[in-house]
């Protein structure tokens, strides 16, 4: 089982995706593969989660790499892409999610992230990462 919490600014678009992931779970029958926890970012950084990863909004970019500069986590911190953000779902959360913890395993740097994907807000990809792969032949 894989713990993800989600961070936005306020709360406002996370508790919106929340909703649409929470719905998509249970009809996928996912409910024993991944916990999704939704919050904002104040309120995580306060209070780390037990989580094993973190996946933030693209527009906390600035505000998370600062934080990271002075703070040293044991899991992965990755910036959703900004393409990917409103579409987000559970499938795609799950395998970004099982993907960067592996890419975190390798290199431990946070914010973590794929090969060619160091801007989130560069990124055009609108499915996961995995699936990118696949499209492009390199599983």
């Amino acid at each position: 089982m894989i713990n993800v919490v989600i961070c936005c600014a306020g709360g406002f678009s996370s508790s919106f995706l929340a909703r649409k992931v929470e719905k998509e779970i249970k009809e996928m029958g996912y409910e024993d593969k991944m916990h999704v926890i939704f919050k904002p970012f104040g309120n995580f950084k306060k209070e780390h989660e037990q989580c094993d990863v973190v996946m933030l909004c693209p527009h906390l970019r600035f505000d998370a790499e600062n934080w990271l500069k002075e703070n040293e986590l044991d899991f992965p911190v990755y910036m959703i892409p900004t393409q990917i953000y409103g579409l987000i779902g559970a499938k795609t959360i799950l395998e970004d999610a099982e993907d960067i913890i592996e890419v975190y395993k390798n290199n431990h740097i946070n914010p973590a992230y794929f090969p060619g994907e160091s801007d989130c807000t560069q990124n055009k990809r609108k499915v996961s990462y995995r699936e990118e792969m696949k499209k492009k032949g390199n599983e």
